[in-house]
C-alpha cells in the first residue's frame, strides 16, 4: 500500500517507520528534559535542608558559646540567673525556629513535579491526536 503526499508516492511502511523515528525522538526530549527539571528540583531541596542544618549548628554553637556571657550579663544587671538563663535560652531558640522556618519554606516554594515536562507532553499528545483525526492529512 502506498500513501499520496506532497513528496510523492511513499510506501505505508516508510510512513510508519517515520512516525516511529519521530516519536522516538520526541519522547527521549521529554525524558532528557524531566531529568533537567529534576535536578533543578533537587538542588532547591538541598539548598533548604543546608538552611536546616546551618541553623541547627549556629543554635548549639550560638548557645554555648554565648549562653554564659549572656546570662553573666544580665546577673550583673540584677536580674536572677534563673531569669537571665530563661531569657537567654528563649531568644536563641526563638532564633533558630526563625531558620528552620525559613529552610522549611524552601521545600514549600519547590515542588517536585517536572511542571514544564508534564505541559510539554500533554501539548505533544494533543497534537499526536490532531494529527491522526485530521481527515485532510
Amino acid at each position: 500500500m502506498t500513501v499520496r503526499t506532497e513528496r510523492g508516492s511513499r510506501p505505508t511502511s516508510s510512513l510508519f517507520s517515520d512516525v516511529v523515528r519521530h516519536v522516538t525522538a520526541l519522547v527521549r526530549g521529554e525524558v532528557a528534559l524531566a531529568k533537567a527539571e529534576m535536578a533543578e528540583n533537587a538542588r532547591h531541596v538541598i539548598s533548604g535542608v543546608l538552611m536546616i542544618a546551618g541553623a541547627a549548628v549556629l543554635a548549639v554553637v550560638g548557645l554555648s558559646q554565648l549562653a554564659d556571657a549572656a546570662v553573666a550579663a544580665l546577673v550583673s544587671m540584677g536580674l536572677s540567673f534563673v531569669w537571665a538563663a530563661v531569657t537567654v535560652g528563649g531568644t536563641a531558640v526563638l532564633f533558630a525556629a526563625l531558620l528552620v522556618h525559613e529552610g522549611l519554606g524552601a521545600f514549600e516554594r519547590t515542588n517536585l513535579i517536572p511542571r514544564r515536562t508534564v505541559r510539554n507532553v500533554r501539548r505533544d499528545a494533543e497534537q499526536i491526536k490532531e494529527t491522526f483525526n485530521d481527515p485532510s492529512r
